[in-house]
């Protein structure tokens, strides 16, 4: 799986042949080495290549949650308000790898990350001041970000909320 961030809150990840663009709002980098990716951009229920996506909430905000190679993938979107709704809470079950749009708040960002139990935190925002609070808040101050993120079940599975900082391309 690779796993690559474009800006704003727009990840997209890739898995053999498979690519998906969660968030892409705001962009137009959608197309991949020529490749459309499977588009994830609102609330619903979607099916490609036998990987099931859930977006919950509304066109304002909605949380998307995927399983892809047995790794849970939680993208918040962006929380306005800073909480989890109660209903998608209950719904999202274990969280392996849970991306983090901030706010203007990356503290409370962090603790409420952590109510999750991600076992690798992604915090998404082009705004250098929110990543170093981000990172202070979790300890995570020497982290360099990397320009993608290529990952395998296994090395998943023996994190415990690892923050990986990702350079928007």
């Amino acid at each position: 799986m690779i796993i690559t961030y474009h800006g704003e809150s727009f990840v997209k990840i890739q898995h053999g042949d498979l690519m998906v663009a969660l968030n892409p709002k705001g962009t137009n980098q959608v197309r991949i080495g020529g490749k459309d990716p499977f588009v994830i951009d609102g609330p619903g229920e979607y099916e490609v290549s036998n990987i099931f996506i859930r977006g919950f909430g509304g066109p304002a905000n909605t949380i998307y949650a995927l399983t892809l190679d047995g790794l849970r993938l939680v993208h918040w979107g962006r929380l306005g308000d800073g909480k989890l709704p109660e209903a998608v809470t209950s719904e999202l079950g274990e969280v392996d790898i849970l991306f983090v749009p901030l706010t203007n708040s990356p503290a409370g960002d962090y603790r409420l990350a952590l109510t999750c139990q991600p076992k690798i935190i992604i915090p998404l925002s082009e705004s250098e001041t929110l990543i170093r609070q981000f990172l202070k808040e979790a300890g995570a101050e020497p982290v360099k970000p990397i320009e993608k993120l290529v990952l395998k079940k296994k090395d998943v599975l023996e994190k415990e909320g690892e923050v990986i900082l990702l350079n928007a391309i």
